[in-house]
């Protein structure tokens, strides 16, 4: 595990075991009705009274949490081979 995913579960509590998309997959998501895109950094596990959430990086300055009801689209990241 590296030092910047230490750090974000430090602050976020350990990403589930299962989850549909995960940490480095660029999304399309819709925050307020405007289309966004951006990187996910870490996975919130989801409680009895809180959805699952997804930390994105989408350059705005400070991470957005998006729900998964927003994700519209996601790619992949690149893997080297």
């Amino acid at each position: 595990m590296s030092k910047a995913e230490e750090q974000l579960e430090g602050m976020f509590g350990p990403a589930p075991k299962y989850s549909e998309h995960h940490a480095g997959e660029t999304i399309t998501f819709l925050d307020n009705g405007k289309e966004c895109q951006g990187v996910i950094l870490h996975v919130i596990k989801g409680t009895p009274i809180r959805p699952m959430l997804y930390v994105v990086d989408d350059d705005s300055g400070f991470p957005t949490h998006v729900q998964p009801g927003d994700i519209v689209e996601a790619l992949e990241p690149l893997i080297d081979s």
